[in-house]
C-alpha cells in the first residue's frame, strides 16, 4: 500500500523515468543479494516495495496512451502480470537464472540512468542502450559462468563489452569520442555498483 501511495510522489520529485529506473535498480539489487542474505526477508520486502512504487507510474503512462479509457488501461496492466506468472510456474528457474536476470535488470537501470544523468534525452539512444545491454550482458555472464569467473576472463569480457557498446553508441550519435565516454562511464558505473551491492549484502543483510 505504501509503495503504491508513495510512487506518485517519487515520480513527481525526480521525474517518472528516473523514478522507474531507480525502482527497477533497487528491485534487481534485492534479487541479487536475496539468496546469500543472512536475513532474506529484508531484501524480499524491499524489492516488493520498490516494484509497488512503479504501479502509479505505469498507470499514469498507460492513461496517457489511452486517454478516456482508464478502465481498459488498468485492465491491460493487470493482465500483463499473467504471462510472467505463468512463465514462472511453467519453468524451473535455477539460482543462476535469477542471478543473470537481476544482473541484467540492474545493468540496464544503472547504464540508462547514467546516460540520463549525462543529459542524454534522445529516445533512440536510450532505447538502444537497453537493447545493447541485453546483447552484451547476457553473453558476458554466460561466458564467465562457462569459463570461470577469473580476473583475466572478467577483464577480457568487459573490454569486449566496452568496445561493442562504444561502436553501438557511435551508430546513433556519430561522435566517436562521446560514444567512447558513454561506454566507459556506463560500464564502469554498473560494474562498481554491482561490486558495491555484493559487498553490502554480506555486511548488511
Amino acid at each position: 500500500m505504501m509503495g503504491k501511495v508513495l510512487g506518485g510522489w517519487l515520480a513527481r520529485c525526480i521525474g517518472i523515468c528516473h523514478a522507474i529506473l531507480l525502482c527497477v535498480g533497487i528491485a534487481a539489487a534485492c534479487l541479487m543479494c536475496g539468496e546469500g542474505a543472512a536475513s532474506p526477508l529484508l531484501p524480499v520486502l524491499t524489492g516488493i516495495f520498490a516494484i509497488n512504487l512503479t504501479m502509479p507510474m505505469t498507470l499514469y503512462a498507460s492513461n496517457r496512451l489511452l486517454p478516456g479509457r482508464e478502465a481498459l488501461s488498468f485492465g491491460l496492466l493487470a493482465a500483463a502480470l499473467i504471462p510472467g506468472y505463468m512463465l514462472f510456474h511453467s519453468f524451473t528457474l535455477l539460482p543462476v537464472h535469477l542471478l543473470m536476470l537481476s544482473a541484467l535488470l540492474l545493468t540496464v537501470a544503472v547504464e540508462v540512468g547514467m546516460l540520463m544523468l549525462m543529459r542524454e534525452k534522445r529516445k533512440d539512444v536510450l532505447t538502444g542502450a537497453i537493447l545493447v545491454n541485453i546483447l552484451t550482458n547476457v553473453p558476458l555472464n554466460c561466458f564467465l559462468l562457462m569459463c570461470g569467473y577469473t580476473t583475466s576472463h572478467l577483464v577480457a569480457g568487459e573490454t569486449v563489452v566496452l568496445l561493442v557498446e562504444a561502436l553501438w553508441y557511435y551508430l546513433f550519435i556519430r561522435d566517436l569520442r562521446r560514444a567512447a565516454i558513454y561506454s566507459f562511464l556506463c560500464n564502469t558505473t554498473s560494474f562498481l555498483v554491482g561490486i558495491l551491492i555484493q559487498s553490502l549484502s554480506h555486511l548488511t543483510f
